[in-house]
């Protein structure tokens, strides 16, 4: 009498071998960010990585233009022309993280990357409450500082490289 394995068994066993081997990758930064600006423009990049609060969107506004809603490990990238701009960001009002205002100076051939950063720390000082938001970082360099910062760590939700700002 031959020992065989039930067939249903074997097919299990094929799904669950194809499916660890056929998981998603994290994404490629490189073949989702322009490897230079267009001529005479930067790029601005907005990205967020894993932070709590975690089910709360951030949007980041240049004038009344809105860059995107970011969830986790998601960014945008812009072409801009280079000058001065008022960058706003902000979040769901349950985030509890107030609307932040930041100008920024823009040149040429440079990328700027905006991270956003969650939570508000509460300083306990003698008869004074202050929050202290802690909701972007804005790091500048060339296109390899980009890559290495973003670290692979996000998914593309928008690029706007016709009509930019």
């Amino acid at each position: 009498m031959k020992h065989t394995m039930p067939r249903a068994f074997i097919y299990f066993l094929m799904l669950l071998i194809f499916g660890c081997v056929n998981h998603a990758s994290k994404p490629v930064t490189a073949d989702l960010l322009a490897a230079a600006p267009e001529e005479g423009k930067a790029i601005i990049v907005t990205y967020r990585k894993t932070l709590k609060p975690g089910h709360l969107t951030v949007e980041n506004f240049i004038g009344d233009r809105s860059l995107g809603e970011l969830h986790n490990n998601e960014f945008s990238w812009i072409h801009i022309e280079p000058g001065e701009y008022t960058l706003k960001t902000r979040w769901q009002e349950a985030a509890l993280i107030p609307t932040t205002e930041r100008t920024i100076q823009v040149q040429a051939g440079q990328y700027y990357l905006l991270e956003m950063r969650g939570g508000v720390g509460i300083a306990v000082l003698p008869q004074t409450r202050q929050f202290k938001p802690t909701s972007t970082s804005l790091k500048s360099g060339d296109y390899l500082q980009a890559l290495k910062w973003l670290d692979n760590c996000c998914q593309l939700i928008r690029q706007i490289t016709h009509g930019g700002i």
